[in-house]
Parts: structure tokens; sequence; C-alpha cells
């Protein structure tokens, strides 16, 4: 007997492909996912990103999402007390 929804094929090789294929657009410090900046990207040879948690600008190779990511921020160095 044949059920309501249609039967799904799991794929291992095509789930790898499409996670490697995917852009990395995470803050090389937070991990979480970053915002492009439009307007910023739009005449360079770079899309730049920001991570809405810690603020950190880094960009990526235009056509190659999977690139190495190249901070633009420097980090953030401690306040002196007093």
């Amino acid at each position: 007997m044949v059920g309501r929804y249609p039967r799904r094929v799991c794929d291992p090789i095509g789930a790898m492909l499409l996670l490697f294929s995917m852009p990395q657009l995470l803050c090389p410090v937070c991990r979480i996912e970053g915002t492009l900046l439009e307007h910023s990207s739009q005449d360079a040879v770079v899309d730049y990103f920001r991570c809405s948690r810690c603020g950190r600008i880094w960009t990526h190779r235009k056509g190659d999402p999977n690139s190495l990511a190249k901070d633009v921020t420097e980090p953030a160095k401690p306040q002196k007390a007093g």
C-alpha cells in the first residue's frame, strides 16, 4: 500500500555537496550568520558582511563565497580600568 506522502530518497553524497557549496557567511569570531552590506559591496571586488553580535566586518571574494574570510575590522581592545 502506498502512503499519502511521496517517498523521499536520502542522498548523502548530494547532501554533502550541497553543504560544501553553501556560502560561508559566518562571523569568523561568533560563528553566527552575517548580514551582507549591499551598498558597500556594490562596486567592490569583494562582498562585505557584518556580524550583528560583535559588529565585526569581513569580506569574501565576489563569485567565490567559499573563499576564506578576511577581517576588515580590528579586534576590540580591552579598556584599561581607572
